[in-house]
Formats: structure tokens, sequence, C-alpha cells
């Protein structure tokens, strides 16, 4: 019997699982357990776990500063908040935690002054 798997083996977990069906499907013994298949999805996870946060906060930052981008300046259409200070993020700095109150939003800001 011939087994043939054509697929884009890019990742441990599509690895693993490639040897252990070549495996099965040719009636010999498995070469990865149940554990070593579950520490490898485990530190898989971690990683993409990882990765995908640090996607969601760069697209979440980017498309704040660009809503913000569009309604700052001066002139026509251009937008004003209001805010309350929540406090000190970096006194030293000069940096306070801010929350808009109509969007929500809590952001460090620099004051002047």
């Amino acid at each position: 019997m011939c087994v043939c798997v054509c697929v884009c083996v890019c990742r441990w977990a599509d690895i693993v699982a490639h040897f252990n069906l070549k495996a099965h499907l040719s009636n010999q013994p498995l070469p990865f357990s149940a554990a070593d298949i579950h520490m490898v999805n485990m530190a898989a996870s971690s990683d993409r776990v990882r990765d995908l946060s640090t996607a969601e906060r760069l697209e979440e930052s980017y498309w704040i500063c660009e809503y913000f981008r569009q309604r700052s300046g001066t002139g026509k259409g251009a937008q004003t908040w209001s805010a309350t200070v929540l406090g000190w993020a970096r006194q030293d700095l000069r940096l306070a935690s801010v929350l808009i109150d109509e969007l929500g939003y809590e952001v460090i800001v620099k004051v002047s002054g």
C-alpha cells in the first residue's frame, strides 16, 4: 500500500498529523503519542494566540488612529471630545490616563504645561 499526502506542511502540528496518518494507513505503529500531539498543539496554540493578539492590537490601534485623524484638525469637519482624566499613568513624564466620554475609549495622553 502506498500513502501519499499532497498538502502544504507548514506547521509542526501538520507534520505530526502527516506522519501519524501515514503510519496508520500503512498499518504501522503511530510515531507520535496523544501526549506528543497535545504538547505540539499546545505550543503551536500559544504561539498562534500571541501572534493573533499582537495583530489584533495593531489593527485596533490603526483604526482608532485613523478614526481620530479623519475627525481632527481645524475648520469644517473637525470634532472635539470631552474626556475624564482617570489619573496619572506616568506623572514624571506627564502622561495621564484619559477616558473619552462619548466613545468609551481609554487612552494615555501627554499633558502639556
